[in-house]
């Protein structure tokens, strides 16, 4: 975490989206706020030409406004805009357009100020070859030529009253109205002329645009895009300040203009607001810091200047441990700055590992008579010299927990010390003496007067003599910085100044017999996390933004970063950014990963865009784990289904971390590692491919790509989400998001049968492609949200609908589990997004689809609610011979009534599951389907028939053959297949004794096909297609 002063905050105010009128059918959007840059969403960025300056804009903002010299300045927007338009095959527009704009000129002769889709058609300049757009020309008049028809008869042009010259701001609007042929030009809200070609009693309404879009400033004619009209070379460019120009594909009515230029001309909307920090916590949700006592929202821009920073939420991840045996800290106090003899605060924050009855647990203090500490497990202890002198026990422990975050602050406002916990008051006691008033050493863990060492952690230690700054309860501060009176700061930043105080007295802290610093531990409780909002935001060189971990920010504008940006994250809650207009300037994330080990590791997923592997490596060499020149950083490959680390030799080369795609990842104790780079604000796609049949898996290592939660189902949006959106590349066997569990279990399924959930920023999951060649998959910025949790993956939530597990264990050991999902309109064959096979087809536990069973087994068989009546489910055990096992049945909430019962058709039982475990130590291997079958609702029991739904017959995808399972049993059974015109084309006799059989289908063309199996007595016909 970093931590620094926290100083001025700038923040200024401009148009929001939701103040403009029909933003849906915004083209453009150019507010000129550092940049030429497009801020509707759809990337329609503009370029300067010649050289135009920022300048002040109408409410005397600095560089918030374009000036334009006369000579050879002008703007041009991306010609790709045109799109927007409908267009017939002559050329002309069958669409309005609506351009607005502010600019202010003290030139009366007349010069272009707009153009719009203009272009010479390839010939010669001349009056008769020229295909004219729209040129707006400022003067005297404003004149709207078009197609070569003037503004009217004469080319007079509309009348401005001087406007267009007296050198202030005005706010002008031009629109051509296809449906009525009017082109209309509006000053400050109000219409001043409108004009339609009328001929022979029809209106004219021939507006053609060609290859040029929006101009400002120069009328854009040639091929190259840089010409001007014949014979107006003399006009130059237009000489003046322009701002906020907007275009849209239709047209705006006159009560639309006339609100738009009351908003754009209201001062508040655009006044200046300063981050005054007037509390000391430096927290963007606290709205007593700014000066307007309210807190940013999504209309209002924030400008970071240079020494300025803000943190949005608590960045408390790292804290000192202290052993709680003889670890402590010291310091000087020889110029008695601790010996307050007025108002005082003291805080921290501090989690207890132990505390003992009977013995003191000292946090802060000096000598005897002078320290804070816990006394007795129940009680707050603290001593002064004086005429109060003593220990004072005070407050109740009722309020303090161990192994928990607490926020502790002792503050005397005039006699009456008052203990807060969490921000509440816990007790008080009077005393107006002075505070440790023993000078000499002071002591951090430790007393020297009673016996006991501090055991946990703590962080954020701070001593302000001479204010009392809280007198009421609060909200626990989630950093801390130096304010009016501050004389002890001590921030736990990072492994190499840890112990370093910050205050203008710079403390030397000395560390006895090894208190550590401790990373990504820090509290994240009440007070700690922040949703904030802005439209904008630029943060200057120099300036500061801290995003902490279960903290968001959203931007529904532009982002600029030329200074810092950190996004923290510890190992179950994250920083979430997202950015809905363009994207300027490198953050970093601070992403927790994984310990190395056996079977912990991490899959992980670069955050940000355009960062090298090779420096990520470099920058990350401490918390990264290595073994010799092999970094625990690597890829998967899904062809041949191997792990490739990267090599002191290999990482030169690897490019840069491909957003999207999801790597291997491990630290050496569980820390966070660093990534460096921007934030992805369009839609990403990640190619996946099916391998199985070559050889390889069907398993893509894929990744979020952005610093922000994802939707990942339904459950969390209807449409918005992961699996929805991939449904056509996603194999409908495998309809769901694979995590890797970290703890050698293997991985859980979440598709649409769990609760919302959502995917962390930078976590890797595996997906199953469908499709033997590679497809896209697809990550949109409308599956961005700031909700989320934990990974992986976030907010397993208590499912609404009915569901149970079976598992199976080894002893007390769970080997294997298989889930099913109960609801309204599911089958009992495939629904895609909520039935979901293993990731391991060999796993010890599984099922199959009671129907229309492909033999895939099922990690999530979903069914609907009606097979509480009477389904039969085939389980797959794989198990070796000799090893006893049991299944359980856990996790139900399917209704009371409904029987469950495992039948082992080998030895003709039936589990009562509700009462109690199947147990069995099988003498032989146990693979595939067969001799296991779930039994749901009124089942009748017992008797030797084959029900078919012991039976599976499919063809497996790419095979040249049929495959029959569960014939284990069997006495007899014969096949036949017949083509869909009812000739034979094969018979055959089946083996007995064993489960899976296959029939060859090679040479036969592909089509629809019946087979009829005949076991026993039982007459089993289905169809199936053979590809």
């Amino acid at each position: 975490m970093k931590t620094t002063l926290i100083f001025l905050l700038s923040l200024i105010g401009f148009t929001s989206m939701s103040q403009i009128p029909q933003s849906s059918n915004l083209v453009g959007e150019y507010k000129f706020s550092g940049n030429t840059d497009d801020s509707s969403g759809n990337s329609y960025d503009g370029q300067t030409y010649g050289g135009p300056t920022l300048t002040q804009d109408r409410f005397g903002n600095s560089n918030q406004a374009y000036s334009l010299d006369g000579t050879d300045d002008y703007i041009h927007f991306d010609d790709n805009m045109l799109s927007e338009w409908n267009v017939n095959a002559s050329g002309w527009i069958e669409e309005s357009f609506t351009i607005s704009f502010w600019a202010k000129s003290s030139v009366s002769t007349e010069e272009p100020i707009i153009s719009f889709g203009v272009h010479n058609n390839g010939n010669l300049y001349n009056s008769n070859s020229l295909y004219k757009g729209m040129i707006t020309r400022f003067g005297t008049a404003i004149k709207m030529n078009s197609n070569n028809w003037p503004t009217y008869s004469n080319n007079a042009g509309f009348s401005t009253s001087g406007k267009t010259y007296d050198g202030n701001w005005h706010h002008y609007v031009l629109v051509w109205n296809f449906d009525t042929g009017y082109r209309q030009a509006y000053i400050d809200g109000s219409l001043v002329g409108q004009f339609r070609q009328v001929e022979s009693g029809i209106i004219r309404k021939r507006f053609a645009i060609r290859d040029k879009a929006l101009s400002v400033g120069r009328e854009r004619y040639g091929n190259d895009g840089s010409a001007d009209a014949p014979g107006l070379n003399s006009a130059g460019t237009y000489t003046g300040s322009v701002d906020e120009v907007r275009i849209w594909n239709l047209a705006l009515s006159s009560s639309e203009i006339s609100s738009l230029y009351s908003y754009d001309n209201t001062s508040s909307n655009y006044t200046s607001e300063t981050f005054t920090n007037s509390s000391g916590d430096g927290q963007w949700n606290t709205a007593s810091n700014w000066a307007s006592g309210s807190v940013p929202t999504s209309s209002t821009n924030v400008s970071i200047s240079s020494g300025q920073t803000i943190s949005a939420g608590a960045s408390l991840g790292n804290s000192i441990y202290f052993d709680g045996v003889d670890d402590y800290l010291s310091f000087s106090n020889t110029s008695g700055q601790f010996e307050a003899s007025g108002d005082f605060t003291f805080e921290a924050w501090v989690n207890w590992t132990t505390l003992v009855n009977g013995q003191m647990s000292p946090i802060f203090g000096g000598q005897q008579h002078a320290y804070v500490a816990l006394y007795n497990q129940k009680a707050i202890r603290i001593a002064s010299a004086g005429t109060c002198s003593g220990d004072r026990n005070f407050g109740s422990f009722n309020s303090i927990t161990t192994d928990e975050w607490h926020h502790i602050a002792v503050v005397r406002s005039g006699s009456t010390i008052t203990w807060y916990t969490d921000g509440i008051s816990n007790g008080t006691t009077t005393c107006s003496a002075s505070w440790f008033g023993y000078g000499g050493t002071m002591y951090i863990g430790k007393s020297i007067w009673r016996s006991g060492y501090f055991h946990g952690y703590m962080k954020n230690i701070r001593y302000v003599d001479g204010t009392a700054v809280y007198t009421s309860n609060f909200t626990p501060p989630g950093t801390v910085s130096n304010i009016t009176n501050t004389t002890f700061l001590m921030n736990v930043n990072s492994s190499s100044t840890y112990l370093t105080d910050t205050s203008s007295n710079g403390y030397t802290v000395t560390g006895h017999n090894g208190p550590t610093f401790t990373a990504s531990n820090g509290p994240s409780g009440s007070g700690n996390s922040t949703t904030a909002a802005a439209n904008t935001i630029t943060v200057e060189s120099g300036g500061s933004l801290t995003i902490a971990k279960n903290s968001d920010l959203t931007i529904s504008g532009d982002f600029t970063n030329n200074g810092t940006v950190t996004l923290n994250s510890d190992a179950d809650e994250f920083a979430s950014i997202i950015v809905q207009g363009s994207s300027t300037g490198d953050i970093v994330y601070n992403r927790y990963v994984n310990t190395v080990g056996t079977a912990e590791w991490d899959l992980i997923g670069a955050p940000t865009d355009g960062l090298s592997i090779s420096s990520f490596v470099t920058t990350n060499s401490t918390p990264l784990a290595t073994s010799g020149s092999i970094y625990a950083v690597g890829e998967y490959d899904n062809s041949d289904n191997s792990w490739t680390n990267y090599t002191s030799s290999t990482v030169g080369a690897a490019g840069n971390f491909d957003i999207g795609r999801g790597y291997q990842m491990a630290t050496s104790s569980g820390a966070t590692v660093v990534f460096t780079g921007t934030v992805a604000t369009t839609d990403q796609t990640q190619s996946i491919i099916n391998n199985a049949g070559n050889g390889g898996r069907r398993w893509n290592l894929v990744a979020n790509p952005y610093p922000s939660y994802l939707n990942a189902n339904t459950n969390a949006h209807a449409s918005n989400n992961f699996l929805s959106v991939n449904s056509g590349v996603i194999d409908s066997n495998f309809s769901a998001i694979y995590g890797y569990d970290a703890d050698g279990s293997g991985y859980s399924i979440y598709n649409n049968t769990t609760a919302a959930t959502y995917i962390a920023p930078g976590q890797a999951f595996f997906v199953a492609a469908a499709s033997s060649s590679a497809t896209d998959l697809s990550f949109t910025e409308a599956m961005q949200t700031t909700t989320g949790g934990d990974d992986f993956i976030a907010g397993r939530l208590a499912s609404t609908s009915s569901e149970l597990y079976l598992k199976l264990y080894e002893g007390k050991n769970l080997v294997g589990d298989t889930k099913f999902y109960f609801d309204n309109n599911l089958s009992l064959g495939l629904d895609p997004g909520y039935d979901a096979g293993a990731y391991n087809q060999s796993s010890a536990l599984a099922s199959r689809l009671a129907e229309d069973d492909q033999g895939v087994n099922m990690g999530i068989n979903a069914m609907g609610i009606d097979s509480f009546e009477q389904t039969t489910i085939p389980i797959v055990v794989n198990r070796q011979a000799g090893t006893s096992f049991r299944i359980s049945l856990e996790d139900l909430t399917i209704p009371e009534s409904v029987e469950v019962f495992l039948e082992d058709t080998e030895t003709q039982n039936f589990t009562n599951l509700r009462t109690e475990d199947f147990t069995l130590n099988p003498q032989s291997d146990l693979s595939g389907m067969g001799r296991f079958y779930l039994r749901l609702g009124n089942t009748s029991l017992g008797g030797s028939d084959l029900e078919e739904s012991y039976i599976s017959i499919y063809n497996p995808m790419d095979k040249d053959y049929i495959t029959i399972e569960g014939l284990a049993n069997i006495q007899k059974a014969n096949v036949r297949l017949y083509n869909i015109i009812g000739q034979e084309i094969l018979n055959k006799t089946l083996q007995t004794g064993q489960s899976t059989q296959n029939i060859s289908t090679a040479g036969l063309t592909t089509g629809i096909y019946v087979i009829k199996l005949e076991v026993d007595s039982t007459l089993i016909s289905k169809k199936i297609v053979i590809n």
